[in-house]
């Protein structure tokens, strides 16, 4: 009987761990604990808390990687600006710093999905404005050169 104790006591610290990595707060929680009927995670038997955290598991996994997937993106989008404005880097840090100056964060890894949209999105508008100028200054030359 004390291991049944022991085991739903740690169920219940991954489930609240859980919902805390995933950003759900006290209101979130009751909301899952009425779908089961209950008020607290006591009144829970261990299987049930284990098909919630299986749950909760599979849908911070899934935002986790669409995460993963935006900061790729939003590096790749610095590392062409950086190009398109004339300076390359092959220095993963020096992007992921120069994405922490553009969201206003201290760690890469902090930056909000809605952020790292907007960043993605603003480096790679920066990134078509260079690549227009640039051309439009070459073909402005060239047509210059032809009247000399």
């Amino acid at each position: 009987m004390e291991t049944k104790t022991v085991n739903k006591s740690k169920l219940i610290k991954k489930f609240n761990t859980l919902l805390s990595n995933a950003g759900i707060k006290e209101e979130g929680k009751r909301g899952i604990l009425a779908q089961y009927g209950v008020t607290s995670t006591l009144d829970l038997d261990e299987q049930t808390i284990e098909e919630i955290c299986n749950r909760l598991g599979g849908v911070i996994s899934s935002d986790q990687a669409e995460l993963n997937k935006m900061r790729k993106q939003l590096m790749a989008s610095i590392y062409q600006y950086l190009k398109a404005f004339g300076t390359p880097t092959n220095n993963p840090e020096y992007v992921k710093a120069i994405a922490c100056q553009g969201g206003g964060f201290d760690d890469f890894n902090a930056i909000p999905k809605e952020r790292l949209r907007s960043l993605i999105h603003s480096f790679n508008n920066q990134t078509k404005d260079l690549n227009n100028v640039a051309q439009m200054t070459s073909d402005r030359v060239d047509y210059l050169t032809t009247l000399n």
